[in-house]
């Protein structure tokens, strides 16, 4: 069984491969599902209570990345 903190940091390292290899001409709306993977993981690292204002902000979690809203 692998535990929470490995599974974790696989998940982190396929949605890096992903981010830094997909080409958005080529994959068009599908980049944008591992980038919201992303920027969910950044906030859960950094701000872990941006689920209770993710519906007040209009669902824009790039505001909330940066701390604006």
């Amino acid at each position: 069984m692998i535990s929470y903190a490995d599974a974790l940091r696989k998940l982190e390292g396929t949605r890096s491969k992903e981010m830094a290899t997909m080409d958005p001409v080529e994959g068009k709306r599908v980049v944008f599902y591992p980038l919201g993977a992303s920027l969910g993981m950044l906030l859960g690292r950094h701000s872990p209570d941006w689920r209770d204002n993710y519906f007040e902000s209009a669902f824009d979690l790039v505001s909330m990345v940066i701390g604006q809203k």
